[in-house]
């Protein structure tokens, strides 16, 4: 499945290329922070979409009779996993990157529901 990236904070330029023009908003991220938010994402919509793991994702999103329930639910089970696989390797999560990919976590999620 193809899932539309809507980045941390802002998209950077590239190097090559001038700097933004007056009165568009300037890059606040730094390339590790938004590679950091790239793979928190990323291995967020892995765990989601995992062959194995879609059919219980699905029947979470599906589970109570309250949608948002079953979302957050849902959510908060795929951030929980992916914060513990980051504890036991010995990483910790920025608040920043888990705010905004969980933002884009739960748009995806919502998005399947």
């Amino acid at each position: 499945m193809e899932h539309e990236r809507h980045g941390m904070l802002a998209e950077r330029a590239p190097a090559d290329e001038p700097a933004a023009a007056e009165g568009e908003p300037q890059p606040n991220v730094t390339p590790e922070e938004q590679g950091a938010y790239d793979r928190f994402v990323d291995n967020g919509l892995s765990l989601i979409y995992d062959k194995k793991a879609f059919p219980m994702i699905l029947r979470g999103l599906a589970g109570t009779k309250d949608p948002v329930d079953s979302l957050a639910n849902t959510a908060t089970m795929v951030i929980t996993r992916l914060n513990d696989s980051a504890r036991k390797a010995g990483t910790k999560i920025d608040d920043a990157i888990l705010l905004h990919g969980t933002a884009e976590i739960v748009e995806d999620l919502a998005g399947t529901a």
